[in-house]
């Protein structure tokens, strides 16, 4: 009986054993190369120790190439008697296309030391982006957050998180999308709370409507990257309190009413729906700010750009005016509203339930690219 088959049963367990006592050494037919702990080949590292003598373990094989060595992984899920329950087959990136089928979220961190002793042995020519099974548990579900979590947050390390991101510009676009998702659902959920308070105001107080979509400002859509304050630049005239300023430059404005605010209520004639006294008082003093911009166009531009230094352009601006909640209307209504706003020029009327949706369906598109 050969070494090999005596000693196949030999395991590393990352839970317990030191990578101080590794090294490296030919098989018999001097093809592959493994891992050794005390001169014995290791045929698995034990990420985890499962119940009923079950365990997830990592194989790693190890080809030379231009004096480095190159492994090749596989995970398995087995039972005492090494049968194999479940398989994520080895391969590198240019191979079959593997579908990952044994989920690594609860031995996350043996798992992250040992790829850690791949990155970090100068002998191992190991990149992540190269493969497949790695692609997969990034990309994979729970253990793709859990990963990219840990780079973030803890306990990966800089150096390993700098390494991920020059090798891997898919991963490192992965992380900002989680981090840039998971911000932007934390404030969608803060949005869904504030419109059970009713105790908030429009403009007044810290907590108002006004001065959290000031910071919120991409509610309104990705395109817009500053909030210009009014009361920053010295003009005359009526304006708005706040400029929304877009990524081409352009000026769009914003009138804040509350969500308990009535929009629009049945017309005298059967089928037709009008704005209440609330949606129409907004609607005539946008009018105003929109004349007074158009007025004052050049005066409000060379006002921005000396105190800001940003260059703006006041070509017909936007307006939206958000008021009202839409969460019960019919269908009717909805469309009554669509109408009437078909015959605004430059305004839109917008319901707090409409923008939670929109922020919502922005959010879910982000996440898929």
């Amino acid at each position: 009986m050969s070494q090999w088959k005596i000693l196949d049963t030999n395991s590393f367990d990352l839970e317990k054993d030191s990578f101080d006592d590794i090294s490296i050494v030919k098989s018999q037919d001097k093809e592959f190369y493994y891992f050794t702990k005390n001169k014995a080949p290791i045929k698995e590292f034990i990420l985890k120790n499962l119940e009923k003598g079950e365990r997830k373990i990592c194989s790693v094989v190890l080809i030379k190439k231009n004096e480095k060595y190159e492994p090749r992984i596989s995970f398995k899920k087995i039972n005492a008697g090494k049968k194999i329950i479940n398989k994520l087959g080895k391969t590198k990136i240019e191979d079959e296309k593997i579908k990952a089928s044994i989920d690594l979220s609860d031995c996350f961190k043996n798992f992250k030391k040992l790829i850690n002793f791949f990155i970090d042995s100068e002998s191992i020519d190991f990149k992540p982006s190269d493969y497949a099974i790695m692609q997969n548990i990034i990309k994979e579900g729970s253990v793709r957050d859990l990963l990219i979590e840990k780079i973030i947050k803890e306990g990966v390390g800089e150096d390993f998180c700098k390494k991920i991101i020059d090798e891997n510009i898919s991963v490192s676009s992965a992380i900002l999308n989680y981090i840039e998702v998971k911000n932007k659902k934390n404030v969608l959920e803060e949005f869904k709370k504030r419109l059970k308070d009713k105790k908030i105001k429009e403009v007044a107080g810290d907590d108002s409507w006004q001065k959290w979509f000031n910071v919120n400002y991409w509610f309104f859509g990705a395109n817009y990257i500053k909030v210009i304050d009014r009361q920053k630049i010295s003009i005359s005239g009526l304006m708005p309190d706040f400029l929304y300023l877009s990524l081409d430059n352009f000026i769009d404005i914003l009138e804040i009413k509350l969500p308990k605010h009535k929009v629009i209520k049945k017309g005298k004639h059967s089928g037709s729906w009008v704005w209440t006294p609330e949606t129409n008082e907004a609607i005539g003093q946008v009018v105003n700010y929109l004349s007074e911009i158009d007025r004052l166009k050049l005066e409000i531009e060379a006002a921005v750009e000396k105190t800001f230094n940003v260059k703006i352009n006041l070509l017909k601006p936007r307006a939206y005016i958000l008021i009202g909640n839409s969460e019960d209307w019919e269908n009717d209504k909805k469309a009554g509203l669509k109408k009437l706003n078909y015959a605004l020029h430059e305004i839109e009327v917008l319901t707090y339930n409409d923008l939670l949706k929109r922020v919502e369906n922005n959010i879910n598109l982000y996440k898929s690219e």
